[in-house]
């Protein structure tokens, strides 16, 4: 929560070198921090952290995101918090996310107190609450060891340079009981599954302990939950792991109290916390040139419950066009109608393009998007069937250098649930 003094100030403009000594000059004669926190300070350990969520009214996400990394990231760091991360979150329109770390709960009161007492807070605060309906959804956390905290970079994007790619997934986990009981299992069953998956994460922590103490900030209490980070390259990166994602927390499964809560997290310009850059993915299709022998299994009623399949036998024929930019695929299915794939890589996106026409009526179907993480290929779009709108996923897997699987799946109810009506195992001809 930005904490509304009972006092009204003037808003006014500032630089960031202005707000720093507005913020020292304040804790100054409040007795706080008479000195700025030098570089090396401001690095090292935070371990106790605030994973805030705030709920924004509409259209005011740039504005507040505007204003906080023009005015409220040196301007707290001069006295001795650390800015973590700042997100936007891509399933909320309206939520802005972020991470405030503290030496120890101490300095957490000191810089608190200083900050929200102090004129950088007093000269914008109206400015900043204007934009917000709810900023009381607060967790304080701890890391339980060194190894458990981020690793931050020793310097800041400056203002008014890109958002940078990526994205940043916190996970928390609801437990039944005291999370003391589940870190060991997280630490050393579910981490290292992570790890072997090529999820790799960023920090993870448990609640504080201690109580809260600057009370004009609200925080949640009684959380029994377990929060882990992790970066990833884009929303296809993270579908691609999701399976292995949860696989990995099989060990804890018994002791969650309910689904676990995901947050999909777009770092902002200056956040120190970001995702993994995007992989250009223009080869991702070159293991598919040349022939195939193709066995397909379709679904016999789509959408219906159903769970009988029909087999045939087909082929494949697969080539680059535009040096690798984009291919065709031609299947010819016997005893069935027969069609052609074709998918263009875009660059700027970084994302493949999948359409599909059959002999049947020879129209071009809306596409799909996506791309490879690994050996795993993810596509999405959205279509018709039978004329309802649906969810389309593609599924590709490479086997080995001369065998291949695909699946298809539909989902009828806006991605809650999928049916796969679709399968093609590929065997390389000789």
């Amino acid at each position: 929560m930005f904490y509304t003094s009972e006092s009204e100030t003037d808003g006014m403009n500032g630089t960031i070198a202005d707000g720093v000594r507005l913020a020292l000059a304040g804790a100054a004669l409040m007795g706080a921090a008479p000195e700025a926190a030098s570089a090396a300070e401001l690095q090292g350990s935070f371990p106790i952290v605030e994973l805030r969520q705030y709920t924004l009214h509409d259209g005011k996400r740039d504005a507040l995101i505007d204003l906080f990394e023009r005015e409220f990231v040196e301007s707290q760091e001069a006295l001795g918090m650390k800015v973590i991360g700042t997100f936007t979150d891509i399933d909320r329109p309206n939520r802005f996310v972020w991470l405030r770390g503290f030496r120890d709960m101490d300095s957490r009161l000191a810089g608190l107190s200083a900050f929200y007492g102090g004129p950088v807070w007093q000269a914008f605060r109206s400015e900043a609450n204007a934009t917000m309906v709810d900023s009381d959804n607060v967790l304080l956390l701890h890391a339980p060891d060194h190894a458990a905290e981020f690793a931050l970079p020793a310097t800041r994007p400056a203002l008014g340079e890109p958002a940078p790619s990526g994205l940043v997934v916190a996970t928390i986990y609801y437990l039944k009981d005291d999370p003391g009981g589940a870190l060991p299992t997280f630490e050393n069953q579910v981490k290292p599954a992570l790890e072997k998956a090529g999820v790799h994460p960023l920090a993870w922590f448990v609640p504080e302990s201690a109580a809260n103490n600057f009370p004009r900030l609200p925080v949640r209490e009684g959380e029994k939950i377990l929060v882990w980070l992790a970066a990833f390259a884009d929303v296809a990166d993270h579908a691609a792991h999701s399976d292995a994602i949860e696989a990995a927390a099989k060990p804890l499964a018994t002791s969650f109290a309910r689904p676990p809560e995901v947050l999909r997290l777009k770092p902002t310009s200056r956040s120190l916390i970001r995702g993994l850059p995007a992989a250009d993915g223009v080869r991702d299709f070159d293991f598919l040139h040349g022939r195939w022998r193709v066995h397909h299994r379709l679904l016999k009623a789509r959408g219906a419950g159903s769970s009988e399949w029909v087999e045939y036998q087909g082929t494949a024929d697969t080539r680059p066009l535009l040096g690798g930019l984009c291919n065709v695929e031609e299947h010819r299915i016997s005893g069935r109608n027969s069609g052609v794939a074709l998918r263009c890589y875009d660059r700027s996106a970084r994302r493949w393009a999948i359409y599909w026409v059959g002999d049947g009526d020879g129209l071009l179907g809306p596409p799909v998007y996506g791309g490879f993480q690994g050996a795993e290929g993810l596509f999405e779009g959205d279509d018709t069937y039978e004329g309802k709108p649906i969810k389309v996923r593609f599924l590709w897997r490479k086997l080995s250098p001369s065998s291949a699987q695909w699946e298809q799946s539909f989902s009828f109810d806006a991605g809650n649930s999928w049916e796969t009506n679709w399968i093609m195992d590929f065997k390389r001809s000789k």
